[in-house]
Parts: structure tokens; C-alpha cells; sequence
């Protein structure tokens, strides 16, 4: 789960944004520090608010998020506990998470319950959406890295793997190999819309979340969100994650 950080004081004042890396959402070296920031900063920007990017490892940022000594989590998923601590924005884009197979090996199902007896790489400690990750019937192998699981996937010794399909496609891209033996399975196994979070302790938070409500309505209607998108090689339609506005 990723989670990218504003720190906010009086609106005159910059937004500190920082997370851990996660390419291509946040990524260290990149002059725009991935899709995820770019999007984040451009409609804040839009709201009035000026942002500053810093990059720390997750536990830093978790540690700091649990003190309530910052503001908002720019990179937020919903669930009903977070939601008590923070008042979220509409998504600004939806992660799909797909299982992916051998290229040459077909895995067709149309619920979770066909997946049974089939070995399925998974990342320790990752959340996936709560159907996938209630399903406890299913054969889940816990790796470290997403990347071992794609090789491990790739020579046969897992039958599948589940993740982020832009992520995937990245690692793919950095080993080509990799991309000639594997495909995606599907439907996705699970959508989760991506939110920027307000502490519900900053006296703000409702104004700052319609704000930025806003201006990413106004990002979509003048095609900035979509341009955005597509410098990214972003293939989703920036329509879906306004499908999932005000729904939680």
C-alpha cells in the first residue's frame, strides 16, 4: 500500500509531499517524481496550494502519519478503520490489480472460486482488495518482491501472480524477457480507486477536500488529467476514477 504525504500549514505556505518510492507512482530520481506526484501537485496547484516533494522511506512516513504530525495521504486507499482518521477526496486514479500467467498458458475464471488449486504469487504484507484478500481457500505464495514473483511466474514454478497492472508493466519494460512469456488473465481481480486523504484533525480538512475536488473536476474537464496520463503511458481513461467519485 502506498501512501504519499502532505504536511500543510496556513494556505500561504508550502505542502510538504513526501512517501516511499513506487514506480511509476512516486519515483526518487524523476525530475516530476512520478505520475502519482505529478498529479497530486498539479491540482493542488490548481487549488491555490504550492508543494514541495520529499521522499522517505515508508516506515518514516507510517511513524510520522500515526503521530498526526502531518496532514494528508496523498495515496490512499479506502478502508472503513483509515476513514475515521481521514476525510478523503475523489480518486484521482484507480489501481487495477490483475493476475498475470504464462503466455502459453490460459487461466480463465470468472470468480476467485475457479483460481482454486492454482499456486498464485503474492507480495508479504500487500493488500490486494478485500474479496482477494478474504480468500483464504486460495493458494497464495508470499514473496518479497513483485519481480520474483513475474520470474518465478515466467519459468513455471507459480502458475500465476497478482499486482498492479501499470507496475507490472514497468518491471516488464525493464526486462523485456519477461514480457515475451507473460500476459494478463482476465478480469481484474480487484479496482482500488486511489484518494488523496485529509487528517480530520486539521481544522481545514473539508475545505481543503473541496478544493481539490475542484480542481481535479476541472483537471478532467480540460483534458490536463488526460494529458497527464498519457506522458505517463498511462492507457486507462482518467474517466474511470471519476466513476468512483463520492463512492467509498
Amino acid at each position: 500500500m502506498i501512501a504519499l504525504v502532505v504536511s500543510m500549514g496556513c494556505h500561504s505556505r508550502d505542502l510538504l509531499i513526501a512517501g516511499p518510492p513506487w514506480p511509476p507512482f512516486l519515483i526518487p530520481d524523476h525530475p516530476r517524481k512520478g505520475v502519482a506526484t505529478e498529479i497530486v501537485v498539479t491540482c493542488l496547484e490548481r487549488a491555490g496550494y504550492s508543494a514541495k516533494v520529499v521522499i522517505k522511506p515508508w516506515p518514516r512516513v507510517l511513524a510520522e502519519a500515526r503521530r498526526g504530525d502531518i496532514d494528508a495521504l496523498v495515496g490512499l486507499w479506502y478502508n472503513p478503520e483509515r476513514a475515521e482518521q481521514f476525510y478523503y477526496t475523489n480518486p484521482y486514479y484507480v489501481n487495477e490489480i490483475y493476475l498475470f500467467r504464462l503466455r502459453d498458458h490460459p487461466i480463465h475464471y470468472s470468480s476467485l472460486e475457479d483460481l482454486v488449486g492454482i499456486s498464485i504469487g503474492v507480495r508479504q504484507n500487500a493488500w490486494y482488495g478485500g474479496e482477494f484478500d478474504k480468500a483464504d481457500f486460495l493458494q497464495k505464495v508470499e514473496l518479497n518482491e513483485l519481480v520474483s514473483i513475474l520470474r518465478m511466474v515466467s519459468i513455471g514454478r507459480l502458475d500465476a501472480g497478482v499486482g498492479d497492472r501499470l507496475i507490472i508493466q514497468g518491471l516488464i519494460e525493464s526486462e523485456p524477457q519477461l514480457g515475451d512469456r507473460l500476459a494478463f488473465s482476465e478480469p481484474a481481480v480487484s479496482l482500488l480507486p486511489l484518494h488523496m486523504g485529509m487528517s480530520r484533525k486539521h481544522p481545514d480538512h473539508r475545505e481543503i477536500v473541496s478544493r481539490f475536488n475542484q480542481a481535479l473536476k476541472e483537471l478532467l474537464d480540460d483534458g490536463t488529467l488526460s494529458n497527464i496520463y498519457k506522458d505517463w503511458n498511462i492507457v486507462q481513461s482518467p474517466e474511470l476514477a471519476s466513476q468512483f467519485a463520492n463512492k467509498k
